[in-house]
C-alpha cells in the first residue's frame, strides 16, 4: 500500500523553507554594545523601539545555564540572515560570560557558540567595531568581543586581556592578546586591563584600554611607581595570527595618574570637530599621597579628586581636560567619583549640548560623606557646582551612591503645564540613591533637568525658583535604576527599576494628569516578580530583528528574554515536497525553530478525505533549535493520503510561558 502526504501550513504556526545563504541584511539598531549600554555610559537605549504594547510582554525563554552577575551585551558577532523573511532586520547576538566560559546566543535564543576562556578574564568590556568610527550605540558590522581582566600577576610580568572574534558561522577564537609589560613598575606588577574602545585609521587599528593597580606595594619609585591610567595598542593588520597574536601596548602612549581608577566602563563621546574625549573615572586614594607627573605634564596626587579628559582622535592620547580639582568636602571619606557625558538642551531655542555629569557617591566600604551631582561643560568648566551659589550641585543624602539613566521622559512640547511644569526641552536625568550593591531607606527617584533660559517658579513656597540643575518631580522608590528606553515607540522614554527579584517599568505621567498633581508622578505600566531570584543585570535590545525592544534579564538563577513574542514559525528541513511511501516505511520529519520558546507542539494527520485531523502526538517536546521525529507510516492507517500538521501549543496569552516548557 502507498501513502501520499504533504506538509501544510498549520493553524497557529507557519512552515516555510530554510534559507541557506546570508543575504547581507543589516542587524537591528537596538543594540547594547557596552556594559552601560552606550559609549557615553548613560544606561540608556538610544534607539526607540518599534511600536508595541507593554501589556503583551511575557517571558519568551529562560536559559538556566547563564546565571549570576555580569554584563549581557547584544550586537552582531556573526553575519546572519533574517530569522524570518518579513522581519526588517537581521538578528543580533546575545553575548555573556558565565564562570570561565563565553556564551554567544543567536537572536532567537539558541546557543550558537561557546569558548573556554583563559585565566583572569572575569567579564565583558565591550563589543568593538573595527570598521566604524567609534559607534555610539550601533554597529552594522560583526564585532570583536573584548574582555576586562581581573587584577593579576603572572611570572612573565605581563598584564593581559583578550579580544575574541568569530571564526566560522558557529565558532569563536582568541583573536588578540593585549599585553602590558609591568616590569618598569617593579614590584607593582599586578594590574587589571580593561579595553574600552577601538578605532581604525587608513592603515592601522587602535585599541584603547585602562590599566589599574589597586594596591601598589611601593609608591616611592620615580618617575612612575605604578600604572594607573590609559594605554594604547596598535595593530597593523586584523588578519588572524597563529596561535594568538600578542599585541603589546605603545609605551609612548601610556598616560599615568596617581589616584585610583574605578574598574568599570568609562564615558566617551565625540564632540564637534571630530574630537573624541574620554573621561577617566579617577578615585581619591586616601592611603597614599604619591604625586605623578605624566608624559602630558599632568600633575596629580593620589588622595585628591580630579576631572580629567583625554582626547583620542590623534595618533597618541592628548590633553582634553587637564586635571581639574573637584570641590569634594574635606570631611568626606573615600568618595566614589564617576564622570559621564550627558547630552542636554539648556534652552528651548538652543540645540543639544554635551555636558559632564559627575556623580559623587559614598557607597564603598568605610566611605562617608554627602552625595552630590555636579555638572560641567565639555571643556571642564563648572555649570552646577558647590562653588556656584546661583547654580549649585544637586545634593542628596549621606552615605549612598547613585544609579543614573538619561532620557526624554516628559516627551513632546505639548506636555506642558506652565508656569510650574513647562515641558523640558531635550533629555532629563533620572537619579536614585539605590545601587545594585546598596539600598538606602527611605529613598526617592528624582527627575532632574538643566535649564538656563529662564527661572521656573516652584509651586511652594511662593516667590521661589528652581536652580538651573534641579528637580522636576520625585517619587518614593525601593529599587535601583537599571536602564532607560523608549520601549513602546511613543517618543517618550520609560524607566526600568529593579528591586531584588522584581522588575518594574515606570512612565512619567502627563503634567496635566490629575494623579500627577496629587503626588503620583510615575505610573507603573508593567511589573514582573521572579520569586526566589535576584536580578543583577538588565539589557534592553532587539535580539530577533523585528525592531521591537526586548528585555534580557540576568538573575542569580537564569537569563530571561522578555518581550512581545513573534508568531510561532517552523523551518521545514524534511520532507520538502510531496512524497510517496510504503506502509512499512518511516517518515522523517525535521524542522528548525528560528525562535526559542514554542514548546511543546502538536503533530496531527489530516486525511485528504476531509475527515477531521487526528493527533499523532499531543505534546511533542520542541526545546532544541533542530527537531527530528521518525513517524512510522503505519500510524497513518487506514487513510492512504493526507497531510501532516505541525501546530504550536504556545499562545500569546500567558504572562509567563515557562510552565509550558
Amino acid at each position: 500500500m502507498r501513502l501520499l502526504y504533504r506538509i501544510a501550513l498549520p493553524i497557529a504556526s507557519i512552515a516555510f523553507p530554510l534559507r541557506t545563504a546570508a543575504q547581507g541584511w543589516l542587524p537591528s539598531p537596538l543594540q547594547w554594545l557596552y556594559p552601560r549600554a552606550n559609549l557615553e555610559a548613560t544606561q540608556t537605549q538610544l534607539t526607540p523601539s518599534a511600536p508595541q504594547s507593554l501589556d503583551s510582554f511575557r517571558i519568551k525563554w529562560r536559559e538556566p545555564a547563564i546565571s549570576g552577575e555580569g554584563a549581557v551585551l547584544v550586537g552582531p558577532v556573526f553575519a546572519q540572515d533574517k530569522l524570518l523573511p518579513e522581519l526588517p532586520w537581521a538578528p543580533n547576538n546575545i553575548v555573556t560570560v558565565h564562570g570561565d566560559t563565553l556564551y554567544v546566543l543567536s537572536g532567537g535564543g539558541w546557543l550558537q557558540a561557546r569558548l573556554p576562556l583563559p585565566p583572569f578574564l572575569w567579564d565583558l568590556s565591550a563589543l568593538l567595531d573595527t570598521l566604524a568610527p567609534l559607534p555610539r550605540s550601533y554597529s552594522p558590522n560583526p564585532t570583536l568581543i573584548a574582555f576586562q581582566s581581573a587584577e593579576h600577576r603572572t611570572p612573565d610580568s605581563l598584564a593581559s586581556t583578550y579580544v575574541v572574534a568569530s571564526q566560522t558561522p558557529d565558532s569563536l577564537r582568541l583573536f588578540r592578546r593585549l599585553t602590558v609589560d609591568m616590569r618598569p613598575y617593579t614590584p607593582n606588577l599586578a594590574a587589571a586591563l580593561i579595553p574600552i574602545a577601538t578605532r581604525s585609521t587608513a592603515t592601522q587599528t587602535l585599541f584603547y584600554a585602562i590599566v589599574h593597580t589597586t594596591r601598589p606595594h611601593d609608591t616611592s619609585a620615580s618617575p612612575s611607581p605604578y600604572f594607573r591610567g590609559l594605554t594604547q595598542f596598535v595593530s597593523d593588520s586584523l588578519l588572524p595570527d597563529f596561535p594568538t597574536a600578542y599585541l603589546p601596548d605603545i609605551p609612548a602612549a601610556r598616560t599615568l595618574y596617581s589616584p585610583s581608577l574605578l574598574s568599570t566602563q568609562p564615558s566617551l563621546t565625540t564632540l564637534p570637530g571630530g574630537i573624541v574625549r574620554l573621561l577617566l573615572p579617577l578615585q581619591p586614594d586616601s592611603a597614599s599621597a604619591t604625586v605623578i607627573v605624566n608624559r602630558l605634564g599632568h600633575r596629580t596626587r593620589a588622595d585628591s579628586a580630579y576631572l580629567v579628559g583625554l582626547d583620542l582622535q590623534s595618533n597618541l592620547p592628548s590633553t582634553g581636560i587637564a586635571p581639574t580639582p573637584l570641590p569634594i568636602d574635606s570631611t568626606a571619606v573615600r568618595p566614589s567619583i564617576f564622570p559621564l557625558w550627558v547630552r542636554l538642551q539648556p534652552s528651548a531655542s538652543g540645540g543639544e549640548r554635551p555636558y559632564i555629569l559627575i556623580a559623587e557617591g559614598y557607597d564603598r566600604l568605610n566611605s562617608s560623606g554627602t552625595a552630590r551631582l555636579h555638572l560641567h561643560d565639555a571643556t571642564g568648566l563648572p555649570a552646577a557646582s558647590p562653588l556656584l551659589p546661583t547654580s549649585p550641585a544637586f545634593t542628596g543624602s549621606r552615605n549612598h551612591g547613585w544609579s543614573i539613566a538619561v532620557g526624554n521622559f516628559d516627551g513632546p512640547p505639548s506636555n506642558s503645564v506652565p508656569p510650574f511644569y513647562p515641558n523640558n526641552p531635550g533629555a532629563e536625568i533620572a537619579v536614585c540613591p539605590n545601587t545594585p550593591s546598596r539600598n538606602v531607606a527611605p529613598s526617592r527617584l528624582f527627575l532632574l533637568r538643566y535649564r538656563t533660559d529662564y527661572a521656573v517658579p516652584k509651586p511652594y513656597p511662593p516667590n521661589t525658583f528652581l536652580f538651573p540643575l534641579d528637580t522636576i518631580v520625585s517619587a518614593p522608590c525601593s529599587g535601583w535604576i537599571a536602564a532607560a528606553a523608549d520601549l513602546d515607540g511613543d517618543g517618550r522614554d520609560e524607566l526600568l527599576l529593579v528591586d531584588q527579584g522584581t522588575l518594574q517599568i515606570w512612565r512619567l505621567r502627563d503634567y496635566s494628569n490629575p494623579r500627577f498633581s496629587l503626588g503620583a508622578p510615575f505610573d507603573t505600566v508593567w511589573s514582573l516578580t521572579l520569586q526566589g531570584e535576584r536580578i543583577t543585570t538588565v539589557t534592553v535590545a532587539d535580539g530577533e530583528g523585528d525592531g521591537r525592544a526586548d528585555l534580557f534579564v540576568r538573575t542569580t538563577q537564569a537569563l530571561y528574554c522578555i518581550g512581545v513574542p513573534l508568531p510561532p514559525r517552523f523551518l521545514i528541513l524534511t520532507p520538502r515536497q510531496d512524497t510517496t511511501l510504503c506502509v512499512h516505511d518511516t517518515l522523517h520529519l525535521r524542522w528548525v525553530n528560528p525562535v526559542r520558546g514554542y514548546s511543546p507542539v502538536r503533530i496531527l494527520f489530516q486525511p485528504s478525505s476531509g475527515s477531521p485531523p487526528r493527533p499523532l502526538w499531543e505534546a511533542y517536546p520542541n526545546d532544541t533549535d533542530t527537531v527530528h521525529i521518525a513517524i512510522p507510516v503505519r500510524l497513518l492507517l487506514p487513510d492512504t493520503a493526507g497531510r501532516l500538521l505541525l501546530q504550536s501549543l504556545t499562545t500569546a496569552t500567558p504572562h509567563d510561558s515557562t510552565p509550558l516548557l
